[in-house]
């Protein structure tokens, strides 16, 4: 059954797939299925291309919202996260296997959600909540930074820099890698 996107969501999904495109094969609307037996779908799995050598080789999870504010507020910064939790336990039909993503992303980033907050209170909570998704190996995707084509945050700092020039850029090492050779969910949080 086709998904019939609304226009704010198909704006976003554009804009994602035009940056990203170039650097990872996309599969879109990927069903799985929660330890609890329910049904889920994500929005895409993305599989990284050869060029992205700094970038470890394994699936990664995308959903995406639109960036209008709908409330004005963290409401749907929490709606997003409280989704990308579920897709943590969450085994994802890629084809050959169901398995578990190794990472999970999100976009727009929370940042985009508390921009009409208070300063202070859009760096707390942006501080615990990056810091509390990225212990379950779930990133926000950034896509509006000047210096490059897109940078993964994970933990609150910067995991993965794609640049405009094409240099890319790991910056750390997270459990999540090695997930793909030894296939161990506890390696994800879970």
């Amino acid at each position: 059954m086709p998904i019939i996107l609304n226009s704010l969501e198909a704006e976003t999904t554009e804009e994602v797939i035009s940056v990203l495109g170039p650097h990872f094969t996309l599969r879109s609307e990927v069903e799985g299925t929660h330890i609890l037996g329910r049904k889920k779908r994500i929005d895409f799995v993305l599989f990284p291309k050869e060029h992205l050598t700094e970038f470890p080789q394994v699936p990664i999870g995308l959903e995406l919202k639109p960036k209008q504010l709908f409330d004005g507020n963290k409401k749907q910064w929490i709606h997003l996260a409280e989704q990308a939790l579920d897709y943590r336990y969450t085994k994802f039909n890629l084809g050959s296997e169901f398995t578990f993503l190794p990472l999970i992303l999100v976009y727009p980033p929370c940042e985009n959600y508390t921009a009409l907050q208070r300063e202070t209170f859009s760096d707390g909570f942006h501080y615990f909540s990056s810091r509390f998704l990225g212990r379950k190996a779930i990133g926000e995707l950034v896509l509006n930074d000047p210096k490059y084509e897109f940078k993964i945050l994970l933990c609150g700092d910067n995991y993965y820099r794609y640049g405009n020039n094409g240099f890319s850029k790991r910056q750390s090492d997270f459990s999540f890698e090695r997930y793909q050779e030894t296939k161990n969910p506890s390696l994800l949080g879970i």
